[in-house]
């Protein structure tokens, strides 16, 4: 049987990858998903069956609103990149996905408009982002810190929000959103002063 077969056919789960190394393999297993060793394969395929306790979607308290959605980011990046699907069907809604952190490795989404967006911006973005060297990103304030022009600025150079919708709102700006597993806190870039005068 060809591995295309068993993962397109004989597989009934979605979530399904493959790994090449041992060195891939282990982490996975660690983070509760099952590996399926087949003889006669040199793959190994990776099920998504994590069953995990997490925070129900709900209003962010940093960020309350009069009027507008009452739902706010969760600490699961899966969850967060439906939420900005969820804003309509917008095919030009790009997600870029990385791995950041070199002995807890983490996953980190840039999202952008691709019709909207400066290339330019976006090509930016993401070398600043390969171009981080830690080895543990905790919390998306890091990935602010370890991005930005000047950190002796006293005016913040990325903006933080735990709202879908204004994420959504500044990525049809032409802006650039970035998103870290673990964290309800997405960062927009680059800020403009005008934005920081702006309230919920």
């Amino acid at each position: 049987l060809s591995k295309e077969f068993i993962k397109n056919q004989i597989l009934s789960i979605s979530e399904v990858k493959e790994v090449h190394h041992i060195k891939e393999l282990i982490p996975k297993v660690l983070t509760g998903l099952t590996a399926l060793l087949i003889d006669g394969l040199s793959d190994v395929f990776i099920l998504g069956t994590t069953k995990a306790n997490k925070r129900n979607i709900e209003e962010p308290v940093s960020e309350a609103l009069v009027r507008g959605p009452r739902v706010g980011f969760t600490e699961i990046l899966t969850d967060n990149t439906a939420l900005l699907r969820r804003h309509g069907e917008n095919v030009n809604l790009s997600l870029t996905k990385f791995q950041v952190g070199k002995r807890a490795k983490k996953e980190l989404v840039i999202a952008y408009m691709k019709e909207i967006a400066d290339p330019e911006l976006v090509e930016e973005v993401k070398k600043r982002i390969q171009k981080i060297d830690i080895d543990h990103l905790p919390e998306s304030g890091y990935v602010e810190q370890l991005i930005e022009d000047n950190y002796l600025s006293p005016f913040p150079q990325v903006q933080s929000t735990e709202r879908p919708d204004r994420v959504i709102s500044a990525l049809m700006e032409g802006r650039v959103a970035i998103l870290l597993d673990g964290t309800p806190f997405a960062l927009i870039a680059p800020v403009t002063f005008s934005m920081l005068l702006q309230s919920p």
